[in-house]
């Protein structure tokens, strides 16, 4: 995946929204809808949104953009500390 589209479909997502779902997002054994349920539940975002969201994310992990998706967060000066380092640590374990 470009870095530009990277980027894109990061952004789509949100970076902290990326990071807080992470695990659930790499789980294939759970279906989009089942993680835009948790999302919008938790979150009280549009059903549309957590579609989105879901499926940009997946994106990223599928084409192989995870790792590169959490160094830009773990980079980033404009999250909270504690995003930034679960960032840090799901890049540390990252398979």
């Amino acid at each position: 995946m470009d870095e530009k589209r990277l980027v894109r479909y990061l952004n789509s997502v949100g970076k902290e929204c990326f990071v807080k779902y992470f695990r659930i997002f790499n789980d294939f054994n759970m279906s989009n809808s089942e993680i835009a349920d948790i999302i919008e539940e938790e979150n009280g975002y549009t059903r549309k949104a957590c579609n989105s969201r879901t499926g940009h994310a997946r994106m990223i992990i599928r084409e192989g953009g995870a790792k590169d998706a959490l160094e830009i967060i773990a980079a980033s000066n404009r999250l909270s500390a504690e995003i930034v380092t679960e960032a840090r640590n799901i890049i540390n374990n990252f398979t």
